[in-house]
């Protein structure tokens, strides 16, 4: 099935492409840090933690994360996930080298009310 009208030719497989890109697009904000330096790292008892990176989250950082964490992304070492993301910022931190990563736009780990809020790691690694 096709739709013409005033030289604009619409195939419905076209529509349908198109559609479904729209639906499954994340458009919710988020940080990027590119081949920046760790500052620090900090866990707490419950194994929730952040990197605070040698500079500013670039992008679009999410809304939820607080201005003192605007250079932070938050991680849960109780997961396979957190645990991976605990060593590549430590090596990266021993070694003096840059990290590249993307948060998820949202608060979960650090969450407001109850605490600052700090944006979620998405992914990552780091750089030789």
């Amino acid at each position: 099935m096709s739709v013409s009208r005033a030289g604009c030719h619409v195939t419905l497989a076209t529509f349908a492409a198109a559609s479904l890109f729209m639906c499954s697009y994340d458009a919710r904000a988020s940080g990027v840090v590119n081949e920046v330096k760790v500052a620090f790292v900090r866990v707490d008892k419950t194994g929730k933690g952040y990197v605070k990176f040698a500079s500013p989250l670039t992008d679009d950082p999410a809304a939820c994360s607080d201005a003192p964490y605007k250079d932070a992304l938050a991680f849960d070492s109780n997961t396979v996930g957190g645990r991976s993301i605990l060593a590549i910022v430590l090596s990266a931190q021993a070694r003096d080298a840059g990290v590249t990563a993307r948060g998820t736009g949202t608060c979960s780990i650090f969450a407001p009310p109850s605490s600052a809020g700090v944006e979620d790691w998405s992914h990552g690694w780091s750089h030789r």
